[in-house]
């Protein structure tokens, strides 16, 4: 799961495979295939994720409600 603000719009994408034992690339490696650490002016964080059994979706969306609620009023 990565999540990212892209010009202050909340966002969140799953990119992980539908099961934990496939080919599932690791937090540090889809950074380096997106260059996440090239985007300078977002918010972005990747939350290893398994979809089916829910694991790390609760963190996933913790962190995304986080900075939900920092951003400015209008």
């Amino acid at each position: 799961m990565v999540c990212a603000f892209p010009r202050r719009t909340p966002s969140l994408h799953d990119l992980g495979p539908a099961d934990q034992n496939s080919l599932a690339m690791k937090p540090h490696e889809i950074t380096e295939k997106l260059q996440l650490a090239k985007l300078k002016d977002r918010l972005w964080y990747v939350q290893p994720s398994v979809a089916p059994t829910r694991e790390g979706l609760d963190e996933g969306f913790d962190w995304l409600s986080e900075r939900i609620k920092q951003l400015p009023k209008k």
